[in-house]
């Protein structure tokens, strides 16, 4: 029984994440899980599975199969004393696969087909085939349900095409989704610096990090040698011993880790700022020289500000008049 179960386990659980499988393997899988059902009915439950090699590797939807099979047991022999008899076909007629489940049990209730396995085969066969696939149920003769799948055997209908204008949305809204690269001069400039202060910050965070595990070590080295003592505590010219020295001298440790910490806190944030400072001089300092050199190139520089304002004053409309169609759509 472990054997079949583990048979069935290996066939069932990949198909929970595939959209196909193979008639071969559903029919592996419907052969495991009858050979567990019948160590615990017994005599009260046979089957018989006839299916052609030749259709074993047509493709057909996963655990369809089983659950006709599972159908079939709970519904149809398990209510009666005596059990009954299963049989699974299959057959290739006039380019369609016909598979079949038929048992002998007390055959229709009190709804005909109104279950919900048997609806949500209906609809995965609606939504995978189209109308060229159908599940239909009629009485066997003399006792029990006939359950027939007819599905076309060239496989699944292709996906149904995107429309034009779902498919531009889509389009605008992952273009949107990216980020958008810079297009003016100040916003390359921008990007840059962006670029700096980010790197400058990770090393400043990097190296504060390192700084105090650095610390942290050597105050645990110290605490460690003042407790065994190892390291005498002084405190002017007294040395103090014992268990009271020794805490005085772990608690000192402590606080002088915790002032290092700070002041490392401290400077980095100091240099941090400086980073900033230095760039801003960096950039202002030798455009005040070079105006100071050459006092003509002050009116270029402010006709080229005025000129980069005035063309993005001119670009603006455009984009305006550009984009109202949209907008108003």
């Amino acid at each position: 029984m472990v054997g079949h179960l583990i048979q069935y386990l290996r066939n069932a659980l990949p198909k929970m994440r595939e959209s196909i499988s193979t008639v071969g393997q559903e029919v592996e899988l419907v052969r495991a899980y009858l050979n567990i059902l019948q160590m615990r009915m017994g005599k009260r439950l046979s089957f018989e599975i006839s299916v052609p090699e030749s259709l074993l590797a047509t493709p057909f939807p996963p655990l369809m199969l089983p659950s006709l099979v599972e159908n079939a047991i709970k519904h149809g022999l398990e209510p009666q004393r005596e059990g009954g008899a299963v049989l699974i076909a299959a057959q290739a007629q006039d380019g369609k696969l016909r598979l079949t489940v038929s048992d002998t049990g007390r055959g229709f209730g009190d709804t005909v087909g109104a279950g919900v396995g048997l609806a949500n085969i209906r609809e995965r066969l609606l939504a995978l085939y189209g109308e060229k696939a159908k599940l239909t149920l009629e009485s066997n003769s003399p006792t029990g349900v006939i359950a027939t799948i007819e599905a076309p055997l060239e496989g699944l209908k292709p996906p149904a095409a995107m429309p034009s204008g779902d498919a531009g949305a889509f389009a605008s809204d992952a273009a949107a989704a990216q980020p958008a690269e810079p297009k003016t001069r100040a916003g390359k400039v921008i990007a840059v610096v962006g670029k700096a202060e980010r790197t400058w910050r990770k090393t400043l965070s990097f190296t504060f990090v390192a700084l105090v595990v650095v610390a942290a070590v050597l105050a645990g080295l110290a605490v460690f040698a003042v407790l065994t003592g190892a390291m005498p505590v002084q405190v002017g010219s007294e040395t103090l011993t014992g268990p009271g020295g020794a805490l005085l001298g772990a608690a000192g440790i402590v606080i002088a880790f915790a002032a290092i910490v700070l002041v490392l806190g401290i400077v980095a944030a100091i240099v941090y700022g400086l980073g900033w400072l230095f760039l801003g001089l960096a950039i202002f300092i030798p455009v005040v020289v070079l105006i100071a050199l050459s006092p003509a190139l002050a009116p270029v520089a402010l006709l080229g500000c005025s000129a980069g304002g005035s063309s993005a004053r001119r670009k603006c409309p455009s984009r305006l008049r550009r984009r109202s169609p949209r907008s108003s759509r």
